[in-house]
């Protein structure tokens, strides 16, 4: 899946968001978001068809991606697609950023999945300088 504008880059149209979001830490990126693509496939397949065969995946993306943010950067390429099973993260575009404000209310009722998800994979004990609250 592409999270992405034309040549692989996130950006505003119309002022939405046409790209992707994650979370960078000490040199790492952290993408809890990975385990939910497929779904998510199947939701814009049914809202937007555009003729093409539904997603198909023998293997599922990995409940998160946890890595280290160089080489998922460096793979970027403004053509073409990542190998199967690699990724890559790549720049925003735009000389604006997203207006968060409409989405404010839907993030803060988000935090307590956040909050769940972040006990159950034992994120805590990984980085146990930073308080979950």
């Amino acid at each position: 899946m592409a999270y992405c504008h034309h040549n692989n880059v996130g950006r505003l149209i119309d002022g939405g968001l046409c790209g992707h979001v994650w979370n960078e830490l000490d040199g790492d990126i952290i993408d809890f978001s990975s385990g939910d693509w497929l779904g998510e496939a199947a939701l814009l397949a049914e809202f937007y068809p555009d003729g093409l065969l539904p997603l198909q995946s023998t293997v599922g993306p990995p409940d998160y991606l946890w890595q280290p943010a160089g080489p998922l950067k460096s793979a970027w390429r403004a053509m073409g697609r990542p190998a199967l099973g690699q990724f890559w993260y790549g720049p925003w575009a735009s000389e604006e950023l997203p207006d968060t404000e409409e989405i404010s209310d839907i993030v803060h009722l988000a935090m307590a999945a956040i909050r769940d998800t972040a006990l159950r994979l034992g994120l805590r004990e990984r980085i146990n300088h930073l308080a979950v609250r």
